[in-house]
C-alpha cells in the first residue's frame, strides 16, 4: 500500500532517470521514487 494508491511503475523510473540525465544544472540529487510508502504508517 503507497499514499498514491499505485505503485511505481518502469515508466516513472525511465522519466525520472531521463530527466536527470538531461538536465545539465542537477548535482548530487536523489531521486525517491516509492508512491509515498516511506510514509506510510508513519502518522503522515
Amino acid at each position: 500500500k503507497t499514499l498514491l494508491g499505485r505503485p511505481v511503475e518502469i515508466g516513472d523510473i525511465l522519466s525520472a532517470v531521463d530527466f536527470f540525465l538531461k538536465t545539465k544544472t542537477i548535482t548530487g540529487e536523489i531521486f525517491i521514487l516509492d508512491s509515498g510508502q516511506r510514509f506510510v504508517g508513519k502518522g503522515y
